[in-house]
Order: structure tokens, then sequence, then C-alpha cells
């Protein structure tokens, strides 16, 4: 802590000279550096996020804070065979987060339950259902092949 609060003064060696620094660098500092093979617990199993859109991978947002993986299985399986749930929960107090991921065994599965759950009440709440991406943020996703 008494290094980041150090590189915020503007100390550290640091190329450009002393100052303080801006928020938009410490966001830089913190975001654009490798992710470590330690990643947060809070964030999904690599098992449950594919690498590419149109997957059997699905994301499941605005879940109520009750719902928990039974639930969600016992929803999603009305469209095919479950391969996978799992609701991300805050480590510390082990509360869900409000939203979680569902694999099923074939991508026509996945389509078909995304396109009759997205919009659907569970658990007393509208759920957002969306291909789960692959865990990176945009900035760091490679560019798309081109076709042409």
């Amino acid at each position: 802590m008494a290094a980041l609060l150090n590189w915020m003064r503007g100390g550290g060696g640091a190329a450009g000279g002393g100052g303080r620094r801006s928020l938009g660098d410490l966001r830089r500092k913190l975001f654009n550096r490798p992710t470590s093979a330690s990643s947060s617990s809070s964030s999904p199993p690599p098992e449950l996020v594919p690498p590419v859109v149109g997957s059997s991978n699905l994301f499941v947002g605005g879940l109520c804070y009750d719902t928990n993986e039974t639930a969600l299985r016992d929803a999603f399986s009305e469209y095919g065979d479950v391969t996978a749930v799992k609701v991300i929960c805050h480590p510390t107090t082990g509360k869900s987060k409000g939203f979680g991921f569902v694999r099923f065994s074939s991508q026509h599965q996945a389509a078909e339950a995304l396109h009759k759950m997205n919009g659907q009440v569970l658990d007393g709440r509208n759920i957002r259902v969306h291909y789960a991406s692959s865990g990176q943020s945009p900035a760091r996703r490679p560019p798309p092949a081109s076709t042409g």
C-alpha cells in the first residue's frame, strides 16, 4: 500500500519526473498490466469461460441475491443438458454478486436457452442472458480476424 501511495505522489523512479499522478495514470498502472497466474476468487473459473461468443456458455445477470446454483440449474435445464453452473459470490461474505454462468452440452441448447430466458423472471427478478465473453476486457481482446 505504501508503494502505491508513493507512486501516486510521484515518487518511485517513474520516467518523466515527479508531481502528482492523475486517476487516469493510476487506472493505466492498475489495469494495463499483465494478469498474474493467481486470479481473484470472485472471477469465474477458466473452464466456465469459453474463448468465443456463440458458444455453449451463457452469462446470466440480474439474479436475485438469494438465487443459488440449484435454482439456476433448474431454470435452465428445461432447454437442454446443463453441464456446469456457477453463481459468482463475494470472496469474503459469500453472498451472491447477482450474476452467474450456465454451460450447456451444445451450442444449440445454449442458443435456445438464451432466446427463451433473456428477460424472463427468476426468483422475482428480470434476468439478462448473453453469451459469456472470454473474460477479457474489450481493450485486451484480440481484434477480430479480417474476412477480406
